[in-house]
């Protein structure tokens, strides 16, 4: 993606944070077991169809109906994604206090993709909980990540409605050893065929 497109969906994720929402507050996606299931450009132009001249107000921010239809195919991905290998989450007010915490900027401050002079972005920050969204040597596919309304267990151990990070959890061997990986990641590096029917077992497929 280029340097003008992260610019705009940064754009975008901005003011609709600043409302309280994310995309998928804006489309309407097609009941579960529904086949094919649609993108995020789908959905919003199935919802919006024949409304391509209104204009959509997020805080303080008005946004056209072809910024957004722009946007949702930059996102490209289906609805509510559940294809990852594993699911990885955290709460974005809880990211937020540990980006306070390890002295990052805000999470809207910061850029979407690591930049040349090595300062801080949302890509280096999710890396650093967990979310496999750099290549390495062990993992050469990069994940995307998206944000979301749902139900979620705060790091404060409460379950709370609110906006969530979801992307795929790291398998690399330094996250492995670092003591915060999941029950999953480690089923997963030991035998991908038992985490496969786990999550077949759990839904998740």
């Amino acid at each position: 993606m280029n340097k003008e497109n992260e610019k705009f969906l940064d754009k975008i994720n901005n003011a609709l944070l600043s409302a309280g929402k994310c995309a998928e507050d804006i489309v309407t996606p097609k009941m579960k077991g529904e086949t094919p299931r649609e993108t995020m450009a789908q959905a919003f132009l199935r919802r919006y169809e024949g409304r391509e001249a209104e204009t959509f107000t997020f805080g303080k921010v008005k946004v056209s109906h072809a910024d957004l239809l722009h946007y949702m195919e930059l996102i490209a991905r289906p609805t509510r994604n559940r294809n990852f290998s594993i699911c990885h989450m955290m709460g974005l007010e809880d990211i937020t206090t540990l980006l306070h915490v390890g002295g990052y900027p805000l999470w809207g401050d910061l850029p979407r993709n690591s930049v040349e002079d090595g300062s801080p972005s949302k890509e280096e920050a999710l890396w650093n909980l967990g979310f496999a969204v750099k290549h390495t040597e062990e993992d050469t596919e990069a994940a995307h990540f998206y944000i979301e309304r749902k139900m979620y267990r705060g790091l404060d151990n409460r379950v709370r409605s609110g906006l969530v990070v979801v992307g795929t959890e790291r398998t690399d061997k330094e996250w492995l050893s670092s003591g915060q990986a999941s029950v999953e990641a480690h089923t997963f590096d030991r035998d991908y065929e038992v985490a496969k029917d786990l999550q077949m077992i759990a839904g998740m497929r």
